[in-house]
């Protein structure tokens, strides 16, 4: 470009040629600022449109974000309060069955606080010191009513899934000791797993088809031994257990039924095809056969005092106290009675109306009213004398089968099963009171006296203690007079071999003041009587006694039984 410099001037001076140029020059550096302008247009564009889409997605990210918080802090709130339920659950309730981590570090702290505390046996408030599992392990062995309810449905799951003989005979092997124990939550649970309804439960029909199966052939000897003295075994404990009444052992009936025995006829006939197919079982067979007929006659003898009791009360009031009984049959027979009696009234009415002064006729009618009416009154007199009558053959029935088993302990090598309880229970049932026949009290004057016989190598007697006290016991079954004489010479000699025994000298002073004053033996006929008694005895065979157990010989075997016997 063309420029003049001015001396003097610092600045330059252009020439016309240079303004030309600098006129055509601007239009094209607008041209090129244009260019240059719609250029970044172009540009910024998308720029600005990648910054807008750059922050919507970041908004919509954080929105996200705050969705998933929010939605997230009521689980979050919801997770943190199981967890802290789970962990303090089982602090306060020891059946919880969950726990966690957190849950040993929470009982610490509580235990060392002392904020911990449970009931004892008295009912104070006493400071929990030990660990969760011992607390655990204590609460779910104490006794009260849920574990019980917790027992029973267990036992009840376990003695349904034992389909196995092999795998239900060891859980009836230990019964026995169930029964013998203090518990009694153990012999509650037993006695309703006796009453169960259903039969794949129901105790006593387990037993009982346990049983019958010692009578399969295609078992070892030793095993069919061992089953049935095991059944045998619970068969006498479940029917010698007793239980305190209470909500649960308590039924409605007063008197037994027969709905309330566990073991009836049928059991009998069980045992006894037991006992002939395995003679070795016998001790136990013996034992199990007496208490369930004991049992069988004591649910007779209530019954006949349950009618007994029912009768009395219709005579006396003319009502039953139990209208639930099936008295159809006397409802019927009491209305056809009542419907004769008011057409004789009717008829005797219209006699006395048409007879006109004529009194043969309604005197005659008369006297059929008044029979009928003694008929229906001296009815429930009749039916009383009946049970009066069946009363003492049922007495009379327990003192023979108490004879019977005194037989067989006589006359057995070995003591039966609990023998000494067994021989309990019977004397307990008898009624002193009632007369017995003079054939019963012979037969157990002479058993008294093999019993109280001395024993020829020790000094003792043919049985236990135990057992010799309880035949003492039962003198006051003895009351005809003879017999009364050669007890009271057994007694004596015994006592005088041994002087401390109190049963002894308590049954001679119940001879003595029952007989009459003639028949009282003085010193000398008592020492005549000694010396008889003693040569009496030198012919009799010697015996070998049985002390716990031992046995002896087979002398004095030949015991003979009048009527059924249980050993055969």
């Amino acid at each position: 470009m063309d420029q003049e410099l001015h001396p003097g001037d610092g600045e330059p001076i252009y020439t016309a040629k240079a303004c030309e140029n600098i006129r055509i020059s601007i239009p094209r550096t607008q041209q090129v600022q244009d260019s240059c302008s719609s250029r970044n247009n172009t540009i910024v564009t998308p720029y600005f449109s990648l910054t807008l889409l750059g922050r919507i997605i970041r908004v919509s990210a954080i929105r996200e974000l705050m969705l998933w918080r929010i939605s997230f802090l009521p689980t979050t709130i919801l997770c943190g309060t199981l967890y802290a339920l789970i962990t303090f659950l089982p602090v306060f309730h020891y059946d919880c069955p969950y726990r966690t981590p957190l849950s040993l570090l929470s009982w610490r702290i509580l235990c060392s606080l002392r904020l911990l505390r449970r009931r004892d046996s008295l009912g104070v408030l006493q400071p929990i010191v030990c660990g969760m599992s011992e607390a655990q392990e204590t609460a779910a062995v104490e006794i009260s009513p849920q574990r019980d309810a917790r027992d029973f449905d267990a036992m009840c799951w376990a003695i349904e899934l034992l389909r196995v003989d092999n795998e239900l005979e060891p859980f009836i092997e230990v019964i026995p000791n169930v029964v013998a124990c203090s518990d009694l939550s153990a012999k509650l649970l037993l006695y309703r797993l006796l009453n169960h309804d259903a039969v794949t439960i129901r105790l006593g029909y387990r037993i009982q088809r346990l049983l019958v199966t010692c009578t399969q052939s295609e078992l070892a000897p030793a095993t069919v031994q061992k089953r049935a003295i095991t059944c045998l075994s619970a068969i006498w404990s479940l029917t010698m257990m007793s239980l305190p009444a209470s909500p649960v052992t308590t039924t409605s009936a007063t008197y037994r039924s027969r709905e309330t025995l566990h073991f009836d006829e049928q059991t009998l006939k069980y045992i006894n095809l037991v006992q002939s197919s395995i003679p070795s079982v016998s001790d136990y067979s013996v034992s199990a056969l007496t208490v369930v007929s004991r049992n069988l006659l004591d649910m007779y003898v209530d019954q006949i005092l349950k009618l007994e009791t029912e009768i009395g009360g219709f005579v006396m009031t003319g009502k039953w106290c139990h209208r639930q009984l099936q008295v159809d049959l006397t409802h019927r027979h009491s209305d056809l009675v009542l419907k004769r009696l008011h057409q004789q009234l009717d008829e005797l009415e219209e006699h006395l109306f048409c007879s006109h002064q004529k009194f043969v006729l309604p005197c005659t009618t008369m006297e059929a009213v008044h029979w009928h009416l003694e008929e229906l009154i001296n009815t429930g007199g009749l039916h009383v004398r009946h049970q009066d009558h069946r009363e003492p053959s049922l007495n009379q029935a327990g003192f023979s089968l108490t004879t019977e088993f005194i037989a067989y302990l006589l006359k057995s090598p070995s003591l039966p099963y609990e023998a000494s309880n067994t021989l309990r229970r019977l004397f307990l049932a008898i009624d002193y009171d009632i007369p017995l026949s003079l054939e019963s009290q012979s037969l157990f004057v002479e058993q008294l006296d093999e019993a109280l016989e001395p024993h020829p190598l020790l000094t003792g007697s043919r049985l236990p203690e135990s057992i010799i006290n309880i035949l003492q016991g039962m003198v006051p079954a003895v009351t005809e007079a003879s017999c009364k004489l050669k007890a009271m010479r057994t007694l004596h000699l015994y006592r005088n071999r041994f002087p401390s025994n109190d049963a002894a000298s308590k049954a001679l002073i119940h001879l003595q003041g029952d007989l009459p004053s003639p028949h009282l033996p003085s010193p000398p006929l008592d020492l005549f009587g000694s010396h008889m008694y003693t040569n009496t005895k030198l012919d009799k065979p010697v015996t070998l006694t049985r002390i716990l157990g031992e046995s002896r010989d087979a002398a004095g075997l030949d015991v003979v039984l009048q009527g059924p016997s249980i050993t055969r």
